[in-house]
């Protein structure tokens, strides 16, 4: 059975290979200087405990020639006051003052070497980024900060995690996000280290029978897994297909990735109908519903034994956060994963969506891409097929560390019980809806529908 690393080499973030700049009081290298009483701020504190990244300066700032001295900046310095004994350096992701969050956003890159240097020298124990000002400089994205409330990265080259959190003026516009800030703080700074991103996993290729029954067999030993496909086409379309399967077992993070070759196996299928329809091994997805179709379309075979699906239940757990997995996996360290496949991803998006607007035949289905269809439903088939599997292991494994965490903070919240009584069973009756439709009465639409339309016209 052949294997591939997860990970080609360990990701260092956008600061860590970002050129360090020593602090530059003349420093005109993005407009914010123009009319900046106090250029290039410099960090305040002392190195070897916490590291604080805000945002941009302020006007209180500048005036005060220190970080974070603002009213929201006392308000985190406060909060770290009380929960953070140790040594703590203040610093800004942007070191001029903004009156606009773009602005700063786009000084970003321009700045990012101080950053750089700054932790060179902090050399700190933990990171705390506050707001996506500083999640921009630190990590190159800008996932929402509410979706991603408990979320952190790792920082390899200190190495030290990086915790995620809300910025300091939305906890003084409203007193539950103050609240929430706080007890982000106090999480950050006392709660064990979180895991390492799974640097060192390794994905098993499945390409035959053989490679089959032994993934089967480490499968059912593991007691369930969490799995994720990458499909081609329209789902129900002639066309639609699997490209690739990831199944991570529970407990750990080296996943089985199954080729197309070998999804398109009758005897390789056998043993997939025979996982997916036994109960007794249960089962994990990101938005299982998909992913059920999938195994159904495919197979034939209904998925029994699903016990998470990791996108309900953040929805359950946090109704207004994002659940899409690209933000869930910053929950677990693994925020970014998909970059590497992004370009690819887009490239290929972008010619479908043009043989969409001229009528082209597509190269891969041999006809022009349905006119309203998404074109990124068809783009993976153009990803090469070595970053394709890393990708797809890299759902799987967030996956499976989701279904870990949101199972845990569930089964201490009153929602278990919604989870476990409607939401998780009502997954299988949307898949059956989904693939059959619903029944109905047509007359009685028609009627509803021509007494709502004579209510408006009376009101």
């Amino acid at each position: 059975m052949d294997g591939f690393r997860l990970y080609e080499r360990i990701e260092e973030s956008e600061v860590e290979r970002a050129r360090v700049l020593d602090l530059d009081p003349q420093c005109q290298r993005c407009p914010l200087h123009q009319g900046c009483r106090s250029v290039c701020l410099p960090a305040d504190g002392q190195p070897g405990g916490l590291l604080v990244v805000g945002g941009h300066a302020t006007k209180a700032d500048i005036s005060a020639g220190r970080p974070l001295t603002g009213m929201g900046g006392a308000m985190v310095r406060k909060f770290v006051d009380k929960y953070w004994s140790g040594p703590v350096v203040y610093d800004l992701a942007v070191r001029c003052a903004a009156s606009r969050y773009q602005d700063a956003l786009t000084a970003v890159p321009a700045c990012r070497g101080y950053l750089a240097g700054v932790l060179e020298e902090a050399q700190p124990q933990r990171v705390l980024l506050l707001g996506s000002v500083a999640f921009a400089s630190v990590l190159g994205r800008t996932p929402d900060a509410y979706t991603v409330r408990r979320g952190y990265s790792w920082l390899p080259s200190v190495p030290a995690p990086a915790f995620l959190l809300d910025r300091p003026d939305e906890a003084l516009r409203n007193r539950f996000h103050r609240q929430m800030l706080e007890e982000d703080i106090a999480w950050a700074v006392t709660c064990p280290a979180p895991p390492l991103p799974p640097w060192g996993a390794v994905g098993r290729l499945v390409c035959t029978e053989a490679d089959a029954l032994v993934a089967e067999a480490g499968l059912r030993a593991a007691g369930g897994f969490a799995y994720d496909y990458e499909t081609f086409g329209q789902m129900f379309e002639a066309d639609f297909r699997p490209l690739v399967l990831a199944m991570c077992p529970y407990g750990s993070d080296d996943p089985w990735v199954w080729t197309e070759q070998a999804l398109a196996d009758p005897r390789c299928k056998r043993v997939l109908r025979r996982l997916f329809a036994d109960p007794a091994v249960r089962k994990a997805a990101h938005n299982a519903k998909f992913d059920g179709q999938v195994a159904y379309l495919t197979l034939g075979v209904e998925v029994r034994g699903l016990e998470a699906d990791t996108m309900l239940q953040r929805k359950l757990l946090t109704a207004d956060a994002f659940g899409a997995l690209d933000l869930c996996t910053e929950l677990v360290g693994m925020g970014g994963h998909k970059g590497e496949a992004t370009a690819q991803v887009d490239a290929a998006a972008k010619r479908i969506r043009a043989a969409q607007r001229s009528g082209q035949v597509d190269v891969f289905s041999g006809a022009p891409p349905p006119t309203r269809a998404s074109a990124k439903a068809y783009a993976y088939a153009e990803v090469t097929p070595s970053v394709l599997c890393r990708y797809n292991a890299r759902d799987a494994v967030s996956t499976r560390r989701l279904r870990d965490v949101l199972g845990a903070r569930l089964a201490r919240e009153p929602m278990a019980r919604v989870w476990e009584e409607i939401v998780c069973p009502a997954v299988e009756a949307l898949i059956r809806v989904e693939r059959v439709g619903a029944g109905c009465d047509i007359a009685a639409v028609d009627a509803c529908g021509l007494y709502f339309q004579t209510r408006m016209r009376e009101v």
